[in-house]
């Protein structure tokens, strides 16, 4: 019996050097087209509802117009990098459940409680709170994707060796990972009560729902880029499945800059229920 190794099924022409300016700009005009929605979808709805308080449906509809266009986008590096339909399938599964958790479930859940002036845990009326509550969770998320990404990574270099990594330069890698990883404690430390009292009110006001989001887009995360550790082995190139990691993470960090945009912009409009510690 004969077999043949599987083709890449990349453009002619499509090298991953030739594809990364093209994928930059990708994320650029996604990282733009998700801000200005974030921006001024709000108030646009604000003004031809004459409502006084979030319309949930509105917060859904957003959050779905942040799903389609990270979907177009998604399609668009499909198709740069011939990773195929299966990982497509994946990465819009786990992306549209990540954003179901920022722009669906988290923005009802703090319009749902009432929280008390000066907290600890959710000084909501701090105006570093949001950025520094993304930073926080900027980092949790790119540390889960890491380490899927170094189980996925670790196929490759066993089915390929060692010489075949993406990335030569052993102590650039290594100073990286260090600067990375020290920038990444330090944010989580200053961000990490707020955090507790975050997955507090978001689990608390969404019951389960929002632990099956977080479990099922993890899953699909980790899928997708099983599916792209295979195509790095098939075609011999761990470039592959290290651009699938890096699109991801770039992808996560837009998220983060465009929730806090969606929030500032929603709490101007309609202030969060706070209350002074007597209650009043």
């Amino acid at each position: 019996m004969i077999s043949h190794a599987p083709t890449d099924t990349r453009p002619a022409g499509t090298t991953l050097a030739t594809a990364l300016p093209r994928l930059l700009t990708g994320v650029s005009l996604l990282g733009v087209a998700m801000t200005g929605t974030a921006a001024l979808a709000p108030g646009l709805a604000w003004r031809a509802g004459g409502l006084d308080h979030p319309d949930y449906l509105m917060i859904a509809g957003i959050g779905l117009v942040m799903i389609a266009l990270s979907s177009l986008f998604l399609t668009y590096v499909a198709r740069v990098l011939g990773l195929g339909a299966a990982w497509l399938g994946l990465a819009l599964l786990s992306n549209a459940l990540i954003l179901v958790g920022k722009f669906v479930l988290a923005p009802p859940a703090f319009y749902r409680t009432t929280f008390v002036q000066g907290d600890l845990f959710l000084d909501v009326q701090s105006p570093t709170f949001f950025p520094l509550l993304a930073a926080g969770v900027c980092v949790v998320q790119a540390g889960v994707l890491a380490l899927l990404y170094a189980w996925a990574r670790g196929r490759v270099t066993i089915a390929l060796g060692p010489g075949q990594g993406a990335f030569r330069q052993a102590n650039l890698v290594a100073a990286l990972i260090t600067v990375g990883f020290t920038l990444g404690a330090c944010v989580f430390a200053a961000s990490s009560l707020s955090l507790i009292g975050y997955a507090l009110v978001v689990a608390g006001t969404t019951g389960a729902a929002a632990a099956v989001v977080v479990l099922l887009a993890m899953g699909a995360g980790g899928a997708a880029l099983h599916v792209a550790a295979g195509r790095s082995i098939s075609v011999r190139d761990a470039a592959v499945v290290t651009s699938a990691f890096w699109l991801a993470l770039s992808m996560l960090l837009v998220y983060q800059v465009v929730w806090v945009v969606f929030m500032t912009v929603l709490v101007s409009m309609w202030p969060l229920k706070v209350v002074a510690q007597s209650g009043k």
